[in-house]
């Protein structure tokens, strides 16, 4: 049984620039596969990829939060590493 890619393609998907938007797609993912609108496997692969992108937000956070330690400043979370490092290279 192969995967309907149009249906995949045509789904809305979340904001996925903060771990907010990562659950919300998470949540209807796994709706989707209990509904039976994606299959188990194709369900378990983009969990796999928002896994990834949690684990890569967090690691930027910690990247940005251990410059600010490192450069005596104050941690903003609203700061991201690239923004960091433009304060860094202001300064």
């Amino acid at each position: 049984m192969a995967t309907d890619v149009t249906l995949i393609r045509n789904v809305r998907v979340a904001h996925l620039t903060n771990s907010d938007g990562i659950l919300t797609e998470l949540r209807s993912l796994y709706r989707a596969a209990r509904r039976g609108e994606i299959l188990p496997s194709d369900a378990t692969k983009l969990t796999y990829i928002l896994k990834t992108m949690s684990e890569i937000m967090t690691l930027r956070q910690i990247e940005a939060r251990l410059d600010c330690l490192e450069s005596g400043r104050t941690y903003q979370p609203e700061l991201t590493t690239d923004a960091v490092e433009k304060l860094a290279q202001a300064n």
